[in-house]
């Protein structure tokens, strides 16, 4: 009988060997995922520094019972606890907090907060150098370049610099996205326009951005400014406090340089412009909408050459890469016309359901179904209202005077 219970384990051997298994497992697995997580030189180094102590717990295991057993299993532990302590603990108590951090921010980026509070300071050398701190680990990250050329540009007073830097950019042998690129080029442009006045340079910079994306939203943003910039009061405003005007987008293409300082530093309307050289530019610049507006609405209301307004609103339509916004815009001017003008609420209804039509679910087209509800109600104003003569009579029926004496 107790030879047969000696050839057989006891319940107590078997879970112990169940157990160890098990936490091998563990190991190796926890081993493995934080691995994955470190640095591919760091775990390499913890990986090798992990066999020898590997080797030496499964020697210890094998040895016969000794007292001095459980202290040498606790210096593996130890040993083991310094090699991979952090990245164990990063690795199990990730799934709890990657529930309130997500993974994308706990992957390593650029920190320019302390970059930002030195220029907020006003110590501007001092951002500039620790920007260029995170642009050695992260060389290509456009957000530092351009908060870089910011710096150069409106703080330290040396746009010249900024531009070089931006151009050296776009220039690495690292291809760009295309993104980049336009984003980069608006910055030169905007550079050259708000610092040095240079408004032919800046041109040069839109029509990059019209050469290598024809077909794009960001071309027609291009080439609008392009059209802003030639006209003869854009000469003007080179001199100081000369306001003048660019046709603004849905996207911010030229970041802190982009629209606010074109909207809000260069407003110049078209509207002195006699109209055969408004046509005349549109010609030369078919895509700068703000003078096709301009256009269209003298046509409509100044001149009562509605059939021509409505023609020019129609072909600005077919002009793709519009935003939803800019096409909701000439929708309601071509209705406008066709009350004011025509009184012709049907097809002023018409008009409105294209726009609805084009993408229902958008704010422009709620709007426009607010407005065909209510359409009647604006042609009132402008309605020919009928007048009744009232005659004179000879015969005085009653008054308390007479007619010449009154």
């Amino acid at each position: 009988m107790e030879d047969s219970m000696n050839g057989q384990f006891s319940l107590v051997q078997i879970v112990e060997v169940t157990l160890t298994v098990l936490l091998g497992g563990v190991l190796v697995y926890l081993i493995y995922r934080t691995a994955r997580r470190t640095g591919t030189e760091d775990a390499g180094i913890r990986l090798v520094l992990t066999v020898p102590v590997v080797a030496a717990y499964i020697f210890i295991l094998s040895m016969p019972l000794h007292p001095m057993i459980p202290i040498l299993a606790a210096v593996v532990g130890v040993v083991m606890a310094f090699i991979w302590g952090g990245p164990f603990i990063k690795t199990i108590t990730h799934p709890f907090t990657n529930a309130f951090m997500p993974d994308e921010e706990l992957e390593d980026a650029p920190n320019y907060s302390p970059a930002l509070r030195l220029r907020n300071q006003g110590s501007y050398i001092q951002a500039t150098e620790a920007i260029n701190e995170e642009l050695q680990k992260f060389p290509d990250d456009l957000q530092g370049h351009l908060l870089k050329a910011q710096i150069w540009a409106k703080n330290r007073r040396e746009p010249t610099e900024a531009i070089a830097l931006l151009e050296e950019y776009l220039a690495s042998e690292k291809p760009r996205s295309s993104g980049t690129q336009i984003v980069a080029l608006n910055q030169l442009a905007e550079i050259c326009i708000s610092e040095l006045k240079d408004f032919p340079r800046a041109t040069e910079y839109f029509r990059v951005i019209t050469r290598k994306f024809p077909d794009s939203e960001a071309a027609l943003e291009a080439d609008q400014r392009i059209a802003q910039l030639s006209l003869p009061s854009a000469a003007r405003a080179i001199e100081p406090i000369q306001p003048f005007h660019v046709e603004k987008s849905d996207r911010d293409y030229g970041l802190e340089f982009g629209r606010g300082y074109m909207a809000d530093h260069m407003k110049k309307p078209v509207e002195d412009m006699p109209i055969d050289e408004l046509l005349e530019h549109l010609h030369e610049h078919p895509r700068n909408f703000s003078a096709r507006r301009d256009l269209v609405q003298r046509l409509a209301f100044e001149l009562d050459r509605s059939d021509e307004a409505m023609t020019w609103v129609q072909e600005t339509l077919e002009i793709p890469h519009q935003s939803r916004k800019q096409r909701a815009e000439w929708y309601n001017l071509l209705a406008d016309i066709q009350i004011r003008k025509l009184q012709n609420v049907d097809a002023a209804r018409m008009t409105l359901k294209r726009l609805i039509d084009e993408d229902p679910e958008c704010a422009a087209a709620a709007m426009a179904r607010n407005r065909m509800a209510t359409i009647r109600r604006e042609l009132e104003p402008f309605r020919k209202k009928s007048t009744i003569q009232i005659g004179t009579y000879e015969d005085d029926i009653g008054l308390k005077q007479p007619r010449n004496q009154r």
